[in-house]
């Protein structure tokens, strides 16, 4: 899978912290950073995170093997950066460019209006 040098990580259990997403991603290559939002109003971060990886070949891999993984009881959700930044774009847009994050991040949300 061809992947950029950053990676998304979505579904992350909010008891789990920075340094436990670190160790679980550090085996596939050095890390240059991790972006973990966090929400100062329920004051814990938002269940997602970005993952920087030195080389490319190292983010590739952890998209490899590590979507569909638990992590802290959560099946996480890990994807190359620009899908994810493609869907984010749209959804400001179509949102009267309301920033992302005013939104807690739902990854499987079912749109209630559609249900009926």
């Amino acid at each position: 899978m061809i992947c950029g040098i950053r990676i998304y990580v979505g579904s992350i259990n909010f008891g789990i912290q920075e340094d436990t997403v670190k160790q679980a991603f550090l085996p596939f290559g050095p890390i240059k950073s991790i972006s973990l939002p966090y929400d100062t109003i329920l004051r814990k971060h938002k269940g997602f995170a970005f993952i920087e990886y030195e080389i490319p070949e190292a983010a590739s891999l952890a998209v490899e093997q590590m979507n569909g993984v638990m992590l802290g009881g959560f099946t996480i959700k890990v994807g190359n950066w620009n899908i994810f930044g493609d869907e984010l774009t749209a959804f400001i847009s179509t949102n009267n460019g309301v920033s992302c994050s005013n939104y807690v991040h739902c990854p499987s949300v079912v749109n209630i209006s559609e249900t009926k």
